[in-house]
């Protein structure tokens, strides 16, 4: 999740134009929601450029049991949204 997250801004940064850019990350229904979205100049996911960030990310999402959703806003910006589910862990102490 942590990479996704790491590309999503990175690309952002690099590759919108945005002035700003707004991050949402939530536990819910036993799943996580992680959502990125800006207002720069959209994103059109059939020119995809030299790297391969979307496809990993993609990957990435489909390998946490999730799906990841891009979207342009109608005036401008994009939205990627990911809410794979929530694995219950146990934690323990290291301390004994």
């Amino acid at each position: 999740m942590f990479l996704i997250f790491k590309e999503a801004i990175s690309n952002a940064a690099r590759h919108s134009g945005a002035s700003h850019v707004n991050i949402r990350f939530e536990m819910h229904a036993g799943r996580l929601a992680l959502e990125v979205s800006d207002d720069g100049k959209g994103i059109d996911e059939a020119v995809t450029g030299d790297g391969h960030g979307l496809d990993t990310m993609r990957r990435r999402a489909l390998a946490l049991g999730g799906q990841m959703e891009i979207t342009n806003a109608p005036d401008g910006g994009a939205r990627l949204q990911i809410e794979p589910p929530y694995p219950k862990y146990r934690w323990r102490s290291s301390a004994r």
